[in-house]
């Protein structure tokens, strides 16, 4: 977050950390109704929805491994939500397992400590085999496609780019 002074980064990461508390209880609970039978669908929304913002705050933070895993399970509930993975004992076991992963991806993170590996291979690779359709290369994963940051000039006044407003 270019052009942030350090106190505002820090300001804006304590809240990021805030809100992955919030997250992963709405995560938890979700998983928690869905294995005692529950299946309003908003459940599994809210549920996407967290690891989702999750993964989209770890981002801003550049916490790679925290990325990659809440996207696995992110991809996983999606599957469960559109109906093509079926939220069955052992998926829902997968997923609770992968949540309690996911807290402790947050918690190092937290603490700026880089997560062990061992475990978000194991279980990246049960989620993996939960949702073989859903990781299949896309047509785009071939581009080998690199983000890079670019810079925007502010807009004038009058609303318009470039020197004068024109």
């Amino acid at each position: 977050m270019a052009g942030l002074s350090p106190e505002t980064l820090a300001a804006i990461r304590v809240v990021f950390f805030q809100e992955c508390e919030a997250h992963l209880a709405e995560l938890g609970a979700g998983l928690t109704a869905l294995q005692n039978g529950d299946s309003d669908p908003e459940i599994l929304n809210g549920a996407y929805r967290a690891a989702h913002s999750i993964k989209g705050g770890a981002g801003i933070f550049e916490l790679d491994a925290l990325v990659r895993f809440a996207h696995q399970v992110e991809t996983a509930l999606g599957e469960v939500r559109d109906g093509r993975l079926a939220p069955e004992p052992d998926v829902l076991g997968v997923l609770a397992r992968a949540s309690s992963l996911l807290a402790e991806l947050v918690e190092a993170g937290r603490k700026g400590r880089d997560p062990s590996p061992e475990p978000m291979a194991t279980l990246g690779e049960e989620l993996a085999a939960l949702t073989p359709r859903a990781t299949e290369p896309k047509a785009f994963d071939e581009l080998n496609f690199e983000p890079r940051p670019m810079r925007f000039r502010p807009l004038s006044p009058a609303g318009r780019s470039g020197p004068g407003g024109a």
